[in-house]
């Protein structure tokens, strides 16, 4: 979706695109072996499978930041460099998406 114009998803929705899957990921640690953005990567194309599957779904861009643990003092994967972390009350009031439709 977000490759797309408005007026493309507006095309999408009129030719029935009827849902829109918002894939969660996050940036943590995964070990010293594997990339941060890992989920990113994962979730972003579990997405477009699904929405293949379904065949009336586009797929919003990656939410990358995610609850990953407290700040102070550092706890989860908030012990780790380069981990990114919204606060959870953030992460929630985020979920309460607004849509604006044909």
């Amino acid at each position: 979706m977000e490759r797309l114009t408005w007026t493309e998803v507006l095309d999408a929705m009129a030719a029935g695109k009827t849902t829109i899957i918002i894939p969660t990921g996050g940036t943590e640690q995964n070990g010293p072996h594997m990339a941060i953005g890992k989920h990113n990567v994962r979730v972003a194309a579990n997405a477009e499978a699904i929405a293949r599957r379904l065949g009336n779904a586009l797929v919003a861009p990656v939410v990358a930041y995610t609850p990953e643990g407290s700040i102070d003092p550092a706890a989860g994967h908030m012990r780790f460099p380069g981990t990114i972390s919204i606060p959870d009350p953030v992460f929630r009031a985020s979920a309460r998406i607004q849509r604006r439709g044909a």
